[in-house]
């Protein structure tokens, strides 16, 4: 694991730690404390981990779960494209084919 992406997971762990009950991030609709942020990223590192290696496309709304997917792709060492939520379906199409995404995870508009 190159030296960078090892001091941010270590970055992670200890605000895990040390900051643990404190507000890390607030979406719309829900509030998350950095042991929240940490459990929630490292679920998803670990579902990553369940499927083939490749390239991680997210078409999801800005909020808390993009963020969640997007460090987990990171800690994973998953290349990993945002794909805006104002593109259209043919957009979103179009970047999910040319980035070689080998897994998808989209808002229920994009899908099919």
């Amino acid at each position: 694991m190159p030296h960078e992406l090892e001091r941010f997971r270590q970055l992670l762990l200890d605000l895990g730690r040390e900051r643990g009950d404190a507000l890390a991030v607030e979406g719309d609709t829900e509030r998350f404390t950095y042991k929240q942020v940490l459990a929630e990223v490292w679920l998803r590192a670990k579902a990553l981990s369940a499927h083939p290696p490749g390239v991680l496309a997210l078409a999801l709304d800005n909020g808390p779960e993009l963020l969640f997917w997007d460090l987990a792709a990171l800690v994973s060492e998953r290349a990993c494209v945002i794909v805006p939520t104002f593109f259209s379906k043919a957009q979103v199409h179009h970047c999910i084919e040319q980035c070689g995404a080998s897994l998808v995870l989209c808002q229920p508009v994009w899908e099919g």
